[in-house]
């Protein structure tokens, strides 16, 4: 276990620290490093730094469509992912560099998720009989196609690198979704847990420990699914709270549906929760 990874026995929700509103619908597609988060909504990057505490606005001018996933890189580098095309966008700076897009006359494919781990960036493009490439920041080095990857009647709902272990969910046409973890260098599988329901977003906590967030469940929990134990886990997360001294009346959002989740495994602990108008971030032990 890394140093800043945290075990399931530590996760406990203490309290809510920050609550960011949003007057329009979020996307789902949220990432955070151990002192940042940044989320997406209306063809706007926004970011959250805790050190120096600010946030900050980046216009997504880019002309090949909305942001469908972001994951951290390293240091305050984020990877940008569109349909066509991926981005490193350093947050100090406010720089976005295009890494790869695809050809013009591919009209077969388009990118789904990111994740990376070390100089690692993994990718998935959306669809059935799911593709996953390799990459680092300047060539594509692998790419392992159907069935390695999963059957020809299933997809790739999401992927995420801890270490040298891939997490994937895959769902199967009308049979439901399971969760796997794999070793991301050979693509055997190391675990794999069928799911009551579709889970299509989730997180590493490290190796062994992966929050996974229920679909449509409209519930405030999350599945921590434990392969060492190889059980699930649920944890309940707390409704978001409007703070006291704030003018505005959300009381009838407090319970919407959990979107997504980053944590924050800095100094300071923390799990971040999307849902459907509000970013929420709750402090850990």
């Amino acid at each position: 276990m890394t140093s800043n990874s945290v075990s399931s026995m530590s996760l406990q929700i203490v309290d809510q620290q920050k609550l960011i509103l949003s007057k329009v619908p979020l996307y789902a597609t949220i990432a955070a490093s151990p002192e940042c988060v940044i989320y997406y909504e209306n063809k706007v990057l926004s970011t959250y730094d805790r050190d120096p505490l600010s946030k900050k606005a980046v216009p997504w001018a880019n002309n090949d469509g909305h942001v469908i996933d972001i994951c951290w890189y390293k240091d305050k580098q984020f990877i940008i992912l569109t349909q066509r095309r991926f981005y490193l966008f350093n947050v100090d700076v406010d720089k976005i560099d295009s890494v790869h897009k695809l050809a013009d006359d591919d009209k077969e494919h388009n990118y789904h998720r990111c994740t990376s781990s070390g100089e690692c960036i993994m990718l998935c493009f959306s669809g059935w009989k799911t593709t996953i490439e390799e990459w680092t920041l300047k060539e594509c080095k692998k790419r392992w196609l159907s069935p390695i990857t999963c059957a020809e009647d299933e997809s790739i709902c999401c992927l995420c690198l801890s270490s040298n272990t891939l997490g994937l969910t895959i769902s199967k046409r009308k049979q439901g979704s399971r969760f796997e973890v794999r070793n991301h260098e050979t693509m055997s599988v190391l675990f794999s847990i069928r799911l009551a329901q579709a889970c299509y977003r989730f997180t590493s906590m490290n190796e062994h420990n992966w929050l996974l967030v229920p679909y449509y469940s409209g519930s405030q929990v999350l599945l921590l699914v434990d392969t060492n134990e190889k059980i699930i886990k649920k944890i309940d997360i707390p409704p978001w709270r409007m703070p006291p001294t704030s003018n505005h009346d959300y009381d009838s959002y407090s319970y919407e549906m959990i979107w997504n989740v980053a944590l924050m495994l800095g100094q300071n602990r923390c799990l971040v929760v999307r849902r459907e108008r509000t970013v929420c971030v709750y402090s850990m032990k």
